[in-house]
Protein backbone atom coordinates (compact mmCIF):
# COMPACT_ATOMS: atom_id res chain seq x y z
CA UNK A 1 0.00 0.00 0.00
CA UNK A 2 1.29 3.17 -1.16
CA UNK A 3 1.25 6.12 1.44
CA UNK A 4 0.83 9.85 0.59
CA UNK A 5 2.62 12.98 1.67
CA UNK A 6 0.58 14.66 4.40
CA UNK A 7 0.63 18.24 5.29
CA UNK A 8 -0.98 20.54 8.40
CA UNK A 9 -0.90 24.17 7.73
CA UNK A 10 0.30 26.49 10.63
CA UNK A 11 -1.51 28.40 12.67
CA UNK A 12 -0.77 31.44 15.22
CA UNK A 13 -0.65 28.65 17.74
CA UNK A 14 -0.19 25.41 16.31
CA UNK A 15 2.93 23.88 14.12
CA UNK A 16 3.26 23.06 10.52
CA UNK A 17 3.48 19.66 10.04
CA UNK A 18 5.34 18.04 6.81
CA UNK A 19 5.19 14.09 6.59
CA UNK A 20 6.88 13.00 3.71
CA UNK A 21 6.69 9.00 2.67
CA UNK A 22 10.47 9.36 1.23
CA UNK A 23 11.69 9.21 4.92
CA UNK A 24 11.23 13.60 5.79
CA UNK A 25 8.76 14.18 9.44
CA UNK A 26 9.07 17.97 9.94
CA UNK A 27 7.46 19.59 12.78
CA UNK A 28 7.90 23.67 12.78
CA UNK A 29 6.73 26.85 14.31
CA UNK A 30 4.49 26.96 17.58
CA UNK A 31 2.98 24.75 19.28
CA UNK A 32 0.88 27.07 21.97
CA UNK A 33 -2.34 25.41 22.40
CA UNK A 34 -2.77 22.11 23.83
CA UNK A 35 -3.05 19.48 20.70
CA UNK A 36 -6.54 18.89 19.75
CA UNK A 37 -7.26 15.10 19.47
CA UNK A 38 -7.63 15.03 16.44
CA UNK A 39 -4.48 17.06 15.22
CA UNK A 40 -2.53 14.17 17.33
CA UNK A 41 -4.67 11.07 15.59
CA UNK A 42 -4.41 12.61 12.19
CA UNK A 43 -0.19 12.31 12.66
CA UNK A 44 -0.89 9.22 14.38
CA UNK A 45 -2.74 6.88 11.42
CA UNK A 46 -0.21 8.68 9.25
CA UNK A 47 2.83 7.19 11.34
CA UNK A 48 0.89 4.00 11.78
CA UNK A 49 1.15 3.61 7.85
CA UNK A 50 4.57 4.98 7.75
CA UNK A 51 5.83 2.50 10.07
CA UNK A 52 4.46 -0.56 8.51
CA UNK A 53 6.28 0.34 5.70
CA UNK A 54 8.92 3.18 5.97
CA UNK A 55 12.17 4.54 3.92
CA UNK A 56 15.44 3.20 4.62
CA UNK A 57 16.36 6.43 6.59
CA UNK A 58 13.88 8.95 8.45
CA UNK A 59 15.08 12.55 9.12
CA UNK A 60 13.10 13.84 11.86
CA UNK A 61 13.03 17.69 12.02
CA UNK A 62 11.61 19.45 14.73
CA UNK A 63 12.21 23.08 14.86
CA UNK A 64 9.34 24.67 17.67
CA UNK A 65 9.81 28.26 18.33
CA UNK A 66 7.27 27.56 21.47
CA UNK A 67 6.39 24.44 22.98
CA UNK A 68 3.62 24.50 25.35
CA UNK A 69 4.35 22.14 28.55
CA UNK A 70 1.18 20.09 27.83
CA UNK A 71 1.97 19.01 24.24
CA UNK A 72 5.00 17.30 25.82
CA UNK A 73 3.24 13.92 25.73
CA UNK A 74 1.09 13.75 22.86
CA UNK A 75 4.72 14.67 21.48
CA UNK A 76 6.33 11.34 23.07
CA UNK A 77 3.87 9.40 22.30
CA UNK A 78 4.03 10.34 18.46
CA UNK A 79 7.98 10.13 18.40
CA UNK A 80 7.77 6.54 20.69
CA UNK A 81 5.91 5.26 17.34
CA UNK A 82 8.86 5.52 15.25
CA UNK A 83 10.90 3.89 17.86
CA UNK A 84 9.88 0.52 16.23
CA UNK A 85 12.24 1.80 13.06
CA UNK A 86 14.38 0.56 15.24
CA UNK A 87 13.02 -3.31 15.27
CA UNK A 88 12.70 -3.43 11.66
CA UNK A 89 16.66 -1.92 11.20
CA UNK A 90 15.88 1.09 9.78
CA UNK A 91 17.63 4.49 10.11
CA UNK A 92 16.35 7.58 12.02
CA UNK A 93 17.28 11.01 13.36
CA UNK A 94 15.80 13.34 15.63
CA UNK A 95 17.10 16.98 14.90
CA UNK A 96 16.32 19.45 17.44
CA UNK A 97 16.26 22.88 16.14
CA UNK A 98 16.46 25.63 18.77
CA UNK A 99 17.33 29.19 18.90
CA UNK A 100 20.90 30.18 20.13
CA UNK A 101 19.62 31.01 23.74
CA UNK A 102 16.33 29.73 23.96
CA UNK A 103 17.20 27.50 27.16
CA UNK A 104 13.33 27.13 27.23
CA UNK A 105 13.15 24.72 24.13
CA UNK A 106 16.50 23.27 24.14
CA UNK A 107 15.42 21.70 27.76
CA UNK A 108 12.41 20.49 26.34
CA UNK A 109 14.30 18.93 23.74
CA UNK A 110 16.21 17.14 26.51
CA UNK A 111 13.48 16.19 28.14
CA UNK A 112 11.77 14.29 25.35
CA UNK A 113 15.02 13.04 23.99
CA UNK A 114 15.24 11.06 27.73
CA UNK A 115 11.58 10.25 28.11
CA UNK A 116 12.18 8.56 24.79
CA UNK A 117 15.66 6.96 25.54
CA UNK A 118 16.82 8.36 22.36
CA UNK A 119 19.59 10.68 21.48
CA UNK A 120 18.57 13.94 19.46
CA UNK A 121 21.28 16.03 17.32
CA UNK A 122 20.76 19.24 18.77
CA UNK A 123 21.26 21.67 16.26
CA UNK A 124 21.26 25.60 16.58
CA UNK A 125 19.47 27.51 13.86
CA UNK A 126 21.20 30.48 12.22
CA UNK A 127 17.92 32.24 11.23
CA UNK A 128 14.72 32.81 13.36
CA UNK A 129 11.50 31.11 11.83
CA UNK A 130 9.95 34.57 11.83
CA UNK A 131 12.35 37.26 10.13
CA UNK A 132 12.22 40.46 12.54
CA UNK A 133 11.86 43.15 10.29
CA UNK A 134 14.19 46.14 11.09
CA UNK A 135 13.81 49.41 9.36
CA UNK A 136 15.85 52.80 9.71
CA UNK A 137 14.54 56.07 10.96
CA UNK A 138 15.45 57.27 7.22
CA UNK A 139 12.83 54.94 6.03
CA UNK A 140 9.83 56.32 7.99
CA UNK A 141 7.26 58.30 6.47
CA UNK A 142 7.99 61.90 6.94
CA UNK A 143 4.09 62.75 7.89
CA UNK A 144 2.25 61.83 10.83
CA UNK A 145 -1.48 60.48 10.67
CA UNK A 146 -3.50 62.22 13.15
Amino acid sequence: MKISDFKIEPTQNTPEVILDPSGIIKISGRSMTVCSLSFIASIDEWLEKYTGNPAENTNIIIELEYLNNANIKPYSSLLQKLNTLRIKNKKFTINWVYEEGDEDIYEKGELLSSLLKYPFNFVIREETIYPVLKCRETDLPKRAFA
